[in-house]
């Protein structure tokens, strides 16, 4: 399982002083939050910042695919494809997968301590997913 060679790769760098992790880019909140709780379970309690990114458009989601060999959801790389030629729709889709990643994780209690954004030098995709983010919590705290 690879969640179980990326759990101990982090004890390794626990156990040699890492102050923190900071994870790959996450296309998937359940896998993240299901690694996150087998860190905590296998006594690693340093802060874990999970990895965002809001892709572009699809040659920047391919480059990422390829270059960190990301994983993500079939469905979810179907829908970009079929959005490729809107780049509007495209952004739009983007946001809200990260919006939706980033709030199932704040609502998960697993004590994760933050999110690196990967702009790829898009700073509004990501712009956007914070404003939505503080919007939805500060209407749920109402």
């Amino acid at each position: 399982n690879e969640n179980i060679i990326f759990i101990y790769l982090s004890m390794q760098q626990v156990d040699a002083g890492a102050d923190f992790i900071i994870t790959q880019i996450c296309f998937s909140p359940d896998s993240i939050i299901r690694f996150v709780q087998k860190c905590r379970d296998n006594g690693i309690t340093v802060p874990i910042i999970v990895g965002i990114i809001v892709p572009d458009n699809m040659r920047i989601l391919q480059f990422i695919i390829n270059f960190v060999k990301a994983v993500i959801p079939e469905e979810q790389l179907s829908k970009y494809k079929e959005l490729e030629d809107d780049h509007k729709a495209f952004k739009t889709f983007a946001v809200e997968k990260a919006v939706h990643t980033v709030q199932m994780l704040l609502n998960s209690n697993l004590d994760i301590y933050g999110f690196q954004f990967f702009t790829m030098n898009r700073m509004k995709n990501v712009q956007e997913v914070i404003q939505q983010i503080l919007s939805l919590n500060q209407t749920q705290s109402i």
